[in-house]
């Protein structure tokens, strides 16, 4: 039998294809060669992995979890010590292509770390610091690794809405002042989404009004001036529920070209997590409730965290592993992974497995 080295490149391409993407992703990081060879193969989308932080009794030992195979696989710490102890601090701004972007904030002196980090290669990287202002409201617009690839950021300063990007072989942000369109005072950015069909950011501020921001011009545009709470529009949903007061949250999506707000809430009766999904309705200029929400599930980590990971995912194969959306609760959502995962870990996060090796 001819060794591995020497198979056909189309034969070996062939066995490559049959794998799922987490044996994929192993198998290319055998040798260089491999790694070459499995470039270009595509999988169909899988449900997202998990990675946390198990705690020991004096180690935390950083892990990934596969939901279609049911396995943990143990990372390496070595040199990476000082990487997971900023990551058991710091807050998640973004989860794609298999990269976490990371924001601690410190106080003295004041400034905010940035920290890009993928538990699929155990790679990272540093993105500069953001110096005398805090922002935890990030995301990026495609591979990190990619030299297309910007990073965005909004904060707060004097009551002002600052807004600012970075991107491969710039020294520093290069920061802008932006505004939504208020006599008195500008409201925070809430949440932040890419594009990638139109090469835009996307900005849904508390107020509601939605904005764009253009990579090539740096242009800002305010799309629409609802006036209309965020929260006043989550509430209409569930109008004859009693809410916990302040658990609404939100998230912005783009969806197959759709701007999709996955709001989540609790019922002060029996405790559980509610949600529903709203569309930005581009005919009326407004956001609208999404009815039916097609073959996608909705996935977020740790509820009761207040930087909790969201992803979208398709639902094809994996309904095992997820839950479909439900307006009335998310509470079936523990059946996504082995269930003393949620007891060993202060945090864990949703990964988005790439589609093909050097996505």
């Amino acid at each position: 039998m001819a060794p591995w080295a020497g198979l056909p490149e189309d034969l070996f391409r062939t066995i490559l294809e049959k794998l799922s993407i987490g044996d994929l992703v192993r198998s290319s990081a055998v040798c260089k060669d491999w790694w070459d060879k499995s470039k270009g193969i595509r999988r169909k989308s899988s449900p997202p992995w998990i990675f946390y932080l198990e705690r020991g009794l004096y180690l935390v030992q950083p892990k990934l979890f596969d939901p279609c195979s049911r396995e943990s696989y143990d990372l390496k710490t070595a040199n990476r010590t000082k990487i997971f102890d900023f990551i058991d601090a710091a807050k998640l701004c973004a989860s794609k292509k298999g990269w976490l972007l990371f924001a601690r904030k410190v106080e003295v002196p004041c400034e905010t770390l940035f920290l890009v980090y993928s538990p699929i290669s155990n790679d990272y990287f540093w993105l500069p610091t953001l110096t005398y202002h805090h922002s935890d409201v990030a995301t990026f617009s495609t591979n990190p690794t990619a030299p297309d690839c910007v990073f965005f950021i909004s904060y707060r300063h004097l009551g002002d809405t600052y807004i600012a990007t970075y991107s491969s072989g710039k020294d520093n942000w290069s920061t802008q002042k932006v505004e939504f369109g208020y006599i008195l005072y500008d409201q925070p950015i809430s949440s932040v989404v890419y594009s990638e069909q139109k090469g835009e950011f996307y900005c849904v501020c508390v107020g509601g009004e939605l904005a764009k921001f253009a990579i090539v011009g740096r242009r800002w545009d305010v799309i629409t001036q609802n006036r209309r709470p965020l929260k006043e529009l989550a509430a209409k949903t569930w109008q004859h529920q009693w809410l916990v007061p302040g658990s609404i949250r939100h998230w912005l999506f783009q969806y197959e070209g759709q701007l999709l707000l996955v709001f989540l809430v609790r019922n002060l009766k029996d405790r559980k997590y509610m949600f529903s999904i709203s569309y930005f309705d581009w005919s009326q200029n407004r956001w609208a409730v999404k009815d039916n929400v097609g073959n996608f599930a909705v996935m977020l980590s740790s509820l009761s965290s207040n930087s909790p990971s969201v992803l979208l995912s398709r639902v094809e194969d994996a309904e095992d592993c997820l839950c479909k959306h439900q307006v009335s609760s998310v509470s079936n959502l523990k059946v996504y992974g082995y269930r003393p995962l949620f007891f060993t870990c202060k945090q864990y996060y949703l990964v988005e497995p790439p589609c093909a090796i050097g996505d």
